[in-house]
């Protein structure tokens, strides 16, 4: 019986194996290649990095004010300190936003270390991920399975050899639970975990064979598809309304109509652009064929969120010498902003579209 189960065990492995190389391989060989040294991907490093580590300026700039020991290879150019204005225009990386395209480019050598108060404070995060995914938005199913093992098992001592005789589907969540809480914990990278979970726990249920059993049964399944769908009805309701009452005109899109105007006011395809806010979003970059080369960083979409954007304009709300100069020397020929005030939006500003709120400038001289 050994040698069968083992055997059975085996071959398992050895199919997951093949699966695993024959679905990612041909991506492994694509990035080690790119790379020049094999890898199957920098994403946990960058991760922990940019979390755990307290990267000050996580995901896109911060990195290079970090100290001399800890910089990247090649981050990107700090060309104006206040507002702080990145370049990145002259490196390899293609796209549309290229600090987003290839973050492990940008953020190559960073080392990672221990530090226990960033660790700390990764973990206490992950604690309100998880109590939200099963006391607010799994409450229904914790209060379901309960209900179901009060009412299958005298003595909760006999509920873990049923636990145990589903362990396959249990495993996967107690694994990934501490996996993903000391890096980066987000609903959706442990969905899959929790739905194999559930089904272990209710597989695990042994009721005895009655009507009232039977009742049971069905209302505690009623019950989780009623709320289940009361949660989304609002949602549900809403999306149907827009199919129904909302006929959709790409005019009437707005990332297009950013684009258009961008065109409009003689950007080409290849042009070199200037970003102003959170740059994550540019999907207009894209649709106009331009690209991103440098950006006025601040983490809202919002030209008076910038920090330190003051400092960047003249008492009548140009901007002065001194950061037109900067952006100039990127290679940009267009600056786009969100949210440009009135003040400074009549200096050479123009909305790119009709009620956008956002805000081209031609920087040619």
């Amino acid at each position: 019986m050994k040698l069968i189960a083992w055997t059975t065990v085996w071959r398992g492995v050895a199919t997951a194996v093949v699966a695993y190389a024959i679905v990612a391989g041909p991506f492994i060989a694509a990035i080690s290649i790119a790379k020049g040294r094999f890898t199957t991907g920098d994403t946990g490093k960058l991760a922990y990095v940019w979390h755990a580590n307290v990267a000050r300026d996580r995901d896109f700039h911060w990195h290079a004010e970090f100290p001399d020991d800890k910089r990247p290879v090649h981050p990107t150019k700090k060309v104006f300190e206040r507002p702080a204005v990145y370049a990145f225009g002259a490196d390899p990386i293609g796209g549309s936003y290229p600090v987003w395209y290839d973050p492990s480019y940008w953020h190559e050598g960073t080392k990672v270390h221990v530090d226990l108060a960033g660790q700390l404070r990764t973990l206490h995060w992950s604690s309100f991920v998880w109590r939200r995914l099963f006391l607010e938005d799994g409450d229904f199913l914790v209060f379901g399975a309960f209900v179901l093992f009060v009412a299958a098992f005298r003595r909760w001592r006999d509920v873990w050899p049923e636990l145990r005789g589903h362990a396959e589907l249990l495993i996967p969540l107690l694994a990934a639970l501490p996996l993903y809480s000391v890096v980066l914990l987000s609903p959706r990278y442990v969905a899959v975990f929790m739905l194999l979970f559930w089904l272990g726990v209710f597989a695990s249920v042994r009721l005895p064979l009655s009507a009232m059993s039977r009742r049971l049964s069905w209302a505690v399944c009623v019950g989780i598809v009623l709320v289940i769908g009361a949660r989304l009805a609002p949602w549900s309701v809403d999306r149907l309304r827009d199919i129904v009452h909302t006929q959709i005109n790409a005019e009437d899109h707005l990332f297009w109509q950013i684009a258009d105007g961008l065109h409009q006011m003689g950007a080409k395809p290849g042009d070199q652009v200037v970003g102003v806010g959170y740059g994550a979003p540019a999907y207009w970059a894209r649709l106009a064929g331009v690209r991103i080369v440098s950006e006025v960083f601040g983490e809202n979409l919002g030209f008076s969120l910038v920090p330190g954007i003051q400092n960047a304009l003249q008492p009548d709300g140009s901007l002065t010498p001194e950061i037109l100069a900067a952006l100039r020397s990127t290679g940009a020929t267009f600056v786009v902003a969100r949210r440009v005030p009135a003040d400074v939006a009549k200096h050479g500003w123009r909305e790119l579209g009709a009620g956008t709120d956002w805000f081209g400038l031609a920087l040619r001289q």
